[in-house]
């Protein structure tokens, strides 16, 4: 199965093969939409799949929220960002407590995956 042999020392990339690749990974493909799409779908399927409590979310904004879309990303953005929230996280970030940041990424990505224009990678999952 794919990553279940360890790779092979001899295996080693020439510096004009290691130099290709990196033209490739950083002139080419990132410059496709494709590969954003893809890469960006690839992504919050596996932040949903390591945080198995949001399914229960889509869950419910499915069931008793099918004319709102937006329901629980709508109360997730109240809640981050009401007044004790902001000064909560902007605290973490100056003070430099090692998850301020951190936490506004998890936002980020909660957000993203509860809104309706993410339904690729959350169908992956159903």
């Amino acid at each position: 199965a794919f990553g279940t042999t360890p790779p092979d020392d001899d295996a080693k990339l020439s510096d004009a093969e290691r130099l290709k690749v990196k033209y490739y990974l950083q002139n080419t493909m990132p410059k496709k939409p494709a590969y954003t799409d893809q890469s960006n779908a690839c992504y919050l399927q596996a932040f949903l799949q390591l945080q198995p409590g949001l399914k229960a979310y889509l869950d419910d904004q499915a069931k008793n929220h099918p004319e709102d879309n937006h329901y629980w990303a709508t109360q997730l953005y109240n809640y981050i960002t009401s007044p004790d929230q902001i000064n909560n996280v902007a605290t973490r970030i100056v003070f430099n407590t090692g998850d301020g940041l951190l936490l506004v990424r998890t936002f980020s990505d909660v957000l993203h995956i509860l809104q309706p224009e993410n339904v690729k990678p959350i169908d992956l999952l159903a």
